[in-house]
């Protein structure tokens, strides 16, 4: 956090040796560790959260970009279902129509096919 040399704590602990006396310099230091800690926890808990910021923000692209894809996806194949369909149906229907026409020749043949003649008597 702060760029604080050996000699910079050394001069700091003299001051405070000098101002605050030695019996309360080690409720004071006490102190000043508690808050020190204090104010570490909550500077990491920021980072922290910060962190889950970014990468949920980054999801929400990432899921975006997939939602885009599966939309392109459902375009291209949308024409390409509707051209199966109507082969399907395209099939269907020939194959209805050569049955229907199977059915109808065979009717004929059978309509027209020469009975049997009657012996005819002969003399």
């Amino acid at each position: 956090m702060f760029d604080i040399g050996f000699w910079e704590l050394a001069i700091i602990f003299v001051v405070a040796l000098l101002v605050i006396g030695p019996e309360r310099l080690p409720g004071v230091a006490r102190t000043m560790g508690r808050w020190f800690g204090k104010i570490n926890r909550f500077i990491q808990t920021i980072k922290t959260d910060i962190d889950k910021e970014i990468h949920t923000d980054e999801i929400k692209k990432m899921l975006h970009v997939q939602e885009e894809i599966v939309q392109e996806f459902r375009e291209v194949t949308t024409p390409v279902k509707q051209n199966l369909q109507a082969a399907q149906q395209t099939t269907i229907n020939t194959t209805s129509l050569k049955n229907n026409k199977d059915n109808a020749d065979k009717s004929n043949h059978i309509n027209h096919s020469p009975k049997p003649s009657s012996p005819t008597p002969h003399e």
